[in-house]
Formats: structure tokens, sequence, C-alpha cells
């Protein structure tokens, strides 16, 4: 366990304790008014309680651990916060609206979680350039205004989007037309549709320009490993199960190069067994 005592260096500015199996303890932090960069990732971390008194904090990582329950308000005390990193936890719930108290953030990763709800737009984060809740359980459509007023405080103009392995419906909508460069992932979701001024443009590191619509998702009828096409992968392949735009599976097939922790896949695949399990019961009890 790293000693309380550490917080008191009046110089302390990066705490970088990741890949570590340490039982790390915020008691103190308050103390550390220069920490600015807190990296706990793959520590085996189970609780932040105490992480609020981090004032100072424009960097938290603990993404790989072992925290749990609904997202946690005590980070959004932390309003010097540029980028959050909670992914691959086991956080559950919708997110709360005082996330938009974090007005500073340029990155935010949620994604391998047990995230529901709809999706926040994000529209008053004028710092972001990256968004990552992919992996969860999201549901209804994408908003119009999803990140509406991202990098505005910032010079950058690359942006990046990964609403990936939800539940999302609707159609990816044409709002997301005023980014100029944008690499966003929509695949494996419920999409039934994408507003075309989406398929004229630079995206995806030009692939959307080299392929069209299907540089952003593949459309229904047809399918590959990560749900569009792709200069460095293969086109859209022809599958007559693919009900969706941006399906990765064929005929209840994961490809071992997509995320196992895609819970629409996932959520096709248990649907797919226990229709066989039932079917087999009912033939074996006649």
């Amino acid at each position: 366990t790293p000693p309380s005592e550490i917080f008191d260096l009046p110089s302390l500015e990066f705490l970088w304790l990741y890949s570590n199996p340490i039982d790390f303890s915020f008691d103190n932090i308050g103390s550390a008014i220069s920490l600015k960069s807190l990296l706990l990732d793959s520590t085996g971390l189970s609780s932040i309680e105490g992480i609020k008194e981090a004032k100072s904090l424009t960097e938290l990582d603990v993404r790989f651990n072992e925290l749990g329950g609904t997202f946690p308000f005590e980070i959004t005390n932390l309003a010097n916060l540029e980028s959050l990193s909670c992914s691959t936890n086991n956080f559950v719930g919708t997110l709360p609206s005082e996330l938009g108290l974090l007005t500073n953030l340029k990155k935010l990763r949620l994604g391998s979680n047990h995230f529901r709800g709809t999706i926040p737009d994000f529209a008053s984060f004028p710092s972001l350039i990256a968004l990552d809740i992919s992996g969860n359980q999201f549901s209804g459509s994408i908003p119009s205004e999803l990140m509406r007023d991202a990098g505005k405080n910032e010079n950058n103009n690359v942006f990046f989007i990964d609403l990936s392995s939800n539940y999302l419906t609707g159609t990816a909508p044409s709002g997301l037309s005023r980014f100029d460069d944008l690499t966003i992932y929509l695949r494996d979701n419920m999409l039934e549709g994408i507003s075309h001024e989406l398929c004229n443009n630079d995206w995806n590191h030009g692939d959307i320009a080299e392929f069209g619509c299907d540089g952003l998702l593949c459309k229904p009828r047809t399918y590959n490993e990560i749900g569009r096409q792709s200069r460095d992968g293969s086109a859209c392949q022809k599958c007559d199960t693919a009900e969706y735009y941006g399906e990765v599976t064929c005929f209840g097939i994961h490809s071992s190069k997509n995320s196992a922790g895609s819970g629409l896949t996932v959520h096709k695949l248990f649907m797919a067994i226990l229709t066989l399990v039932w079917t087999s019961t009912v033939f074996l009890t006649r």
C-alpha cells in the first residue's frame, strides 16, 4: 500500500502506479495540491472514495479495475479534469446529469461497462474531442446534437466518437455532419438508417470518401468484422441475416477480431442459444 504521506510531497504532479497489484487509498490526497495526473489503471482498485479531494487533477485513469455501482458522484467534483478514463469496470445505471459539471473534459472514456439508458448529448462540453462509450447497454437514438459544442475551446478540430456495441436504434443523424475531421465507430447496434449527409465527407481516415456510406456502416444484408468497409480491411460481405446497419456477425458467428465485450452481439448469440434450448426441450417432451 502506498503510504498516505506520499501526498504531502509539495511538488508531486504525476503519480503513475498502473499495472501494479496494490491496495490504494485516497486518504490525504487533498494535500497533493500540485497533483495533475493520477494513473491507477490495472491495479485492482475497487473504490475511489475520497477522490473528490483531488481538486487539482486534470487526468484520471482507473480503467481495467473492479469498480462497480453507479457512476461515482465524487468525480463530478473534479472541475479541472481534462481526461477521464473509466473503461472496463463494472459500473451500472445511467449517466448522471452532474457529469455536465466537468466542462473542461477533452477526453471521456467509459467503454466496456454496464451503463444503460439513453445517451446524453454531451452538447455543452466545449473542450471535448474524444468520446468512448462503447460496449455498454445504451439504447434509444443517437442525439442529433451529440457533442454540439465540441472543440470550441480547442484549436484541434480532429474528433473521435465510439458508440459501438450498444443497443442504439433509429438513424445516424445528419447533425453529425458538422464535424470536419471525425473518426466514428457505430458498429454492432440496431441502427436502421444513415443520413446521407454523413456519406459525403473525409471521415474515418478517408474511408467514407472512398467507399461512401459503406465506409461508415455496412448496409443491411451485408456485414464484416468491423461493421464497415475500410482500406485496411475487407469489403462489406453479403449476409441475408444481417438486419441492421453495421452488423459484425452472420448466422450467429462472431468474428474473433471483434471485442469480446460486444453487448449486442453477445445478446444475439444468447438469444439464439436460448431458442435452440427451448426448441430442443419442446422436442424432447413430445
